[in-house]
């Protein structure tokens, strides 16, 4: 990501939990404000982990999908300037 320098309106990565949770602080430098965050590569177990920390970075879940043993979870980034 250091060659990226613009924010998008959509991100989405698909890759596993422990990487996602890692990232989860950096998502802000690369979404505009109310930008949508899309992670998919999560196995079932780690579901809570991952919405934790995205809550955390100040993303809001917004819907949780899951198919078999995988999920996805999309969440939004909060507008800073509305709280």
């Amino acid at each position: 990501m250091d060659v990226v320098s613009e924010k998008a309106d959509i991100v989405v990565a698909n890759i596993i939990a422990e990487i996602i949770i890692h990232l989860s602080n950096d998502i802000k430098n690369f979404l505009v404000d109310e930008g949508i965050f899309i992670a998919s590569g999560i196995i079932l177990d780690k579901i809570e982990d991952v919405e934790e920390a995205l809550v955390n970075a100040g993303l809001e879940v917004i819907k949780v999908e899951k198919t078999g043993e995988w999920a996805a979870i999309v969440s939004r980034m909060k507008d800073e300037k509305n709280e």
